[in-house]
């Protein structure tokens, strides 16, 4: 509950979208991820929630054993 109230402390402060995670993950799945998300969204030109989308089913095709490393990311809109 607190990471949500943390997204939701920024959605109300005026972010359009904020990625978070439900639980501390590695830093570098953490960088793995958000490096594949901005690639997708500044490179490839995806909209948030494709790119978003993207990145954790590649994180997810990469690590399928270790979903702990990479299923607690979230996007809110």
């Amino acid at each position: 509950e607190g990471s949500y109230s943390l997204a939701m402390g920024f959605k109300l402060a005026g972010a359009k979208n904020v990625i978070s995670s439900l639980w501390e993950i590695p830093d570098k799945e953490t960088s793995e991820m958000m490096t594949l998300f901005y690639t997708a969204l500044f490179e490839e030109n995806l909209s948030y929630y494709d790119a978003f989308m993207k990145a954790q089913k590649t994180m997810r095709n990469k690590y399928p054993d270790e979903p702990l490393n990479w299923a607690g990311f979230v996007l809110i809109e």
